[in-house]
C-alpha cells in the first residue's frame, strides 16, 4: 500500500486508502463500498395532487426520494420537507463509507463556514472536528459517526441559509413546461427482443426495498445505443402485457438526447403510483405514476430529469467547474435544487438548459429570461462539458487545460518540490487501455493513486508543484505533467 510522505496526507488519496472514483462508462463497483450513483426522483408541484413516499436504500446504491407537500398561505408557498437519506455505510461495521458522500459532507461544511480540511472524500480528524463544531452551533452533540443524519442536517441548514438570499424562480423544473419534449418527437428506439424470464435485482418503491426475483426481460434495439435492457415485473401477468409497458417506456427513453442514454443500462418497470428514479445506471418506472404523467403531459420531462441523474450526475458533481458555476450563479433554478445542491442541481438545471438551447421555440420568452438570469454559469458549464448532439451519445471530452504536459523522458529528473497552491485536477482516460495514475513524491518515486479504465475519469486534489504520471504498467510512462491551475488532463 502506498504511504503518505512529507505533508501530502491531506491532498492525495492513494489506492487502498479511500476515495475510489467510479469509471464513467462501466457498471459501477458497489462492492466494498467503492462507489455509488444516486437514484433520485423529481419534485412534484402541488397542483399535480400526487402523494409522496419516503425513501429507502439498498446496500448496492442509493435511491434518494424526498416527500413534500405545499400549501398557499398569506406569506406564499411554504415548503414542508421530509428528508430521509440512507446510505453512507455499506454495513454496520468494518466497511468503508462512500467517498463521494464524505465529499458532499465536506462541501457542505465548507460552504457553511466550517473547515473539514481538503474536500477529498476521506473521513479524517478534520472532518470529524468540523462536524462537532457544526453540531455545537446547533446546540447538539455529534456522536462521532458519519451517517445519513449528518448530511440531512447540513442540507437543511444550507437550504435555510440560502433561502434568505435569492429565491429560485421555479419549484421543480420538470413541471415548468410540458412541451419541451413532445410525445410525437422522434425516438432512437427501433424494436424489442424478448429474452425470457430472468432473476433480476431491482428496487421497488412500494415496499422500499431491493429484491431479486423473476422478471420479464427485453433487449432494446436503439439506433445509437447498445446494451440497454428493460426489466418488467411479472405482476403484469404475461409477456404481451409486459412487452406493451416495455415498448412504451423504451420509446420515451429513446426520445432523450443521446448523451442522456449513455449510462442507461436498464429500465425497470413496476406497477404503483410511486415516484420515478434515476441512477445506478437505471431508470426506475412505476406505471401508475407514469399513467398520470402521460395524462398531464409531463412524462417526457420527468424521464429527462431521471436520465440526467443516470448519465450526468457523476461527472458534474466530481468536476470543480460545476462547483464554481454554482458559486458564480449565486442562485438555483429551483427550490428543489436549492434544498439538495449536490443531488438535484444538475438534473434540475439541465432540463432548463436543454429547453433554452435546443427547444427555444417551445418555451415562452419569460421562461427563457428567467433561465438566462438565474444560471448563466451553469449554462456555460453545460456548453463546455455536455454535448447534446444527435450524432453521438457519448459526451465529448474537453481538451487538457490548466495542466502542463511533459515528455516521459523527464520523469527521471522530476519530483515534487513543495506544497504549492491546492488545486483540483480532473483526469480523463481517453485511451483504449486502463491507465495507472501515479503521484511523483518528494524523492521522485511513483505512488499509485488511481486505476482508470478506458473512458473513465477521476477527480484529484493536488498541488501546483506536484507532478503526475500515467502508465499502462508500472514500468512504462505514457503521459505526465504538472498542474498549473484547477484543470483537466486528458490522456489519449
Amino acid at each position: 500500500m502506498p504511504s503518505f510522505t512529507r505533508g501530502d496526507t491531506t491532498r492525495h488519496t492513494p489506492i487502498g486508502v479511500s476515495g475510489v472514483v467510479c469509471d464513467v462508462l462501466e457498471v459501477q463497483k458497489f462492492e466494498a463500498g467503492q462507489c455509488k450513483m444516486t437514484m433520485a426522483h423529481v419534485r412534484k408541484p402541488s397542483h399535480t395532487k400526487k402523494t409522496s413516499q419516503l425513501p429507502t436504500l439498498s446496500l448496492t446504491g442509493r435511491y434518494d426520494e424526498i416527500g413534500f407537500t405545499d400549501k398557499l398561505s398569506g406569506s406564499g408557498w411554504v415548503m414542508k420537507k421530509v428528508i430521509i437519506i440512507i446510505g453512507f455505510l455499506m454495513f454496520a461495521l468494518g466497511t468503508p463509507i462512500f467517498a463521494n458522500d464524505v465529499r458532499i459532507t465536506q462541501q457542505l461544511l465548507t460552504k457553511l463556514g466550517y473547515n473539514p480540511g481538503p474536500i477529498d472524500g476521506s473521513y479524517g480528524d478534520k472532518t470529524k472536528r468540523a462536524l462537532e463544531n457544526f453540531y455545537a452551533a446547533q446546540n447538539k452533540k455529534f456522536d462521532g459517526e458519519l451517517s445519513s443524519n449528518e448530511i440531512n442536517a447540513l442540507e437543511t441548514v444550507f437550504a435555510k441559509k440560502n433561502n434568505s438570499l435569492n429565491k429560485p424562480p421555479f419549484e421543480g423544473t420538470a413541471y415548468v413546461d410540458k412541451d419541451i419534449i413532445q410525445k410525437n418527437d422522434p425516438s432512437d428506439f427501433i424494436s424489442l427482443e424478448y429474452v425470457g424470464l430472468a432473476k433480476e435485482n431491482s428496487y421497488d418503491r412500494r415496499n422500499k426495498a431491493w429484491s431479486t426475483e423473476d422478471m420479464f426481460v427485453f433487449n432494446v434495439k436503439y439506433k445509437n445505443k447498445k446494451g440497454t435492457r428493460v426489466r418488467v415485473n411479472t405482476e403484469f401477468g404475461n409477456v404481451k402485457n409486459a412487452q406493451r409497458q416495455a415498448k412504451r417506456y423504451a420509446f420515451v427513453v429513446g426520445q432523450m438526447p443521446l448523451v442522456l442514454l449513455r449510462d442507461v443500462d436498464t429500465i425497470t418497470i413496476h406497477k404503483g403510483k410511486e415516484n420515478f428514479g434515476g441512477g445506478n445506471r437505471d431508470i426506475l418506472v412505476h406505471t401508475g405514476a407514469g399513467d398520470d404523467l402521460r395524462r398531464d403531459g409531463f412524462l417526457e420531462e420527468v424521464i429527462f430529469h431521471e436520465a440526467c441523474h443516470t448519465s450526468l450526475d457523476h461527472d458534474a458533481y466530481n468536476n470543480l467547474a460545476f462547483e464554481k458555476a454554482q458559486l458564480s450563479d449565486d442562485n438555483f433554478i429551483s427550490t428543489y435544487a436549492l434544498d439538495f445542491p449536490y443531488r438535484e442541481d444538475v438534473a434540475e438545471s439541465c432540463l432548463m438548459y436543454f429547453a433554452l438551447k435546443y427547444r427555444p421555440d417551445r418555451i415562452p420568452n419569460r421562461i427563457k429570461n428567467l433561465i438566462l438570469k438565474t444560471i448563466p454559469s451553469r449554462i456555460d458549464y453545460f456548453d463546455k462539458y455536455v454535448m447534446f448532439d444527435s450524432g453521438t451519445y457519448i459526451a465529448s471530452l474537453p481538451k487538457t487545460i490548466g495542466f502542463t504536459e511533459l515528455s516521459c523522458s523527464a520523469e527521471v529528473k522530476t519530483k515534487s518540490t513543495g506544497d504549492g497552491k491546492s488545486v483540483r485536477l480532473k483526469i480523463f482516460n481517453n485511451s483504449n487501455s486502463t491507465m495507472l495514475i501515479h503521484w511523483l513524491d518528494y524523492d521522485g518515486k511513483r505512488n499509485l493513486y488511481h486505476e482508470i479504465k478506458s473512458g473513465g475519469t477521476v477527480s484529484q486534489e493536488t498541488s501546483l508543484l506536484h507532478p503526475w504520471v500515467a502508465s499502462r504498467t508500472n514500468e512504462a510512462c505514457q503521459a505526465m505533467g504538472i498542474p498549473v491551475d484547477d484543470g483537466i488532463w486528458v490522456i489519449n
